[in-house]
């Protein structure tokens, strides 16, 4: 799905010695989502956010926990020298409220 909806972390996901392993490919996702919050790519963290959404509320309990653990833990979403306050409005309803349950953001 993420190869798919990501061309371009096709190589990074197909990595050997990631093959079946959920966590280190969704936390791949979440660094390729942070490069974009980073640089203000609207457009693709929004694509992001809603294929994490996706996937956390049709996949299954090791789905919804990797979304959890391994991609919205792993945001850094708070302003400093960067500006990245911008997207948390684009965060879907269940991608806040984990975001809010691990300290990703302010409630």
């Amino acid at each position: 799905m993420l190869a798919v909806a990501f061309p371009e972390l096709a190589p990074q996901l197909d990595n050997s010695d990631w093959q079946g392993l959920l966590h280190p490919q969704v936390a791949e996702f979440a660094d390729f989502a942070q490069k974009s919050i980073d640089a203000g790519d609207r457009a693709t963290v929004d694509r992001c956010f809603r294929l994490a959404d996706l996937a956390a509320s049709q996949g299954d309990d090791a789905v919804q926990n990797a979304i959890g653990v391994s991609f919205v833990e792993h945001l850094n979403l708070r302003d400093g020298r960067v500006r990245r306050g911008w997207a948390v409005p684009l965060l879907p309803e269940m991608l806040r409220r984990v975001a809010i349950s691990v300290g990703a953001i302010d409630a």
